[in-house]
């Protein structure tokens, strides 16, 4: 990234930066590009409305529903597979526990959700999604305290409880 770009965007042009700052807004827009820019051959043949592409609030709820199902499916999954496991790697090695994270930001209301009804191993997966880590050193090995740690976090936030 050039100077004038990082001055632009307000991220610093190193290259973690640069890909961690970027990476959520990429998460969230390509989707809504996808779908919009999936028409341009009508639009231009004068065959469809580019409006007609953008999503509206029935489309972002029935994704929301979408997205809800497809979180639940993985989390019943990796709760099954790892319910009786102790060690923190092996429970985050499970594929679907990457197959939520790869959902992106938008599951972080409903990984709180599951934390608060069936507990889990979910911090890194919330440190990844959201870039925060909001537990104290004095909470390490106490999952009651961390649980409360990321459920006050997301208050501030506005997330749902």
């Amino acid at each position: 990234m050039t100077t004038e770009a990082a001055k632009i965007t307000g991220l610093d042009a190193s290259g973690p930066a640069l890909i961690s700052g970027f990476f959520p807004v990429v998460q969230k827009v390509m989707p809504i590009l996808r779908e919009a820019f999936s028409v341009v051959p009508d639009v231009v043949s004068g065959t469809h409305d580019f409006f007609d592409a953008l999503p509206d609030a029935t489309s972002t709820r029935s994704h929301t529903a979408e997205l809800e199902q497809q979180f639940n499916g993985l989390a019943d999954r990796w709760h099954q597979e790892t319910g009786g496991l102790s060690n923190p790697s092996h429970i985050m090695r499970n594929s679907n526990y990457h197959g939520i994270i790869g959902l992106g930001e938008p599951v972080v209301p409903f990984i709180l959700r599951d934390l608060r009804e069936r507990g889990g191993y979910w911090y890194p997966a919330l440190r990844m999604l959201t870039g925060a880590s909001p537990t104290t050193r004095e909470a390490r090995g106490k999952p009651r305290l961390l649980d409360q740690q990321w459920f006050d976090w997301a208050k501030e936030r506005g997330y749902p409880e």
